[in-house]
């Protein structure tokens, strides 16, 4: 699978996003291996909200 890959520097001293990267790797199907972000929901201001943006095709 394809897929571009944000740069860590892009999530640094966000306004209102006060957590640590937390990542999960996850299998694509494809053989490789995928990066997720989530936030853990003991840590102080985490929401219930669940956010996933997936895009896949051709570019």
């Amino acid at each position: 699978m394809d897929f571009v890959r944000t740069p860590d520097d892009r999530f640094e001293n966000l306004a209102d996003y006060p957590f640590a990267p937390n990542y999960q790797q996850v299998v694509d199907g494809d053989g490789g291996e995928l990066r997720i972000h989530h936030v853990q929901k003991d840590q102080p201001g985490a929401c219930v909200e669940v956010i996933l943006n997936l895009i896949r095709g051709t570019y």
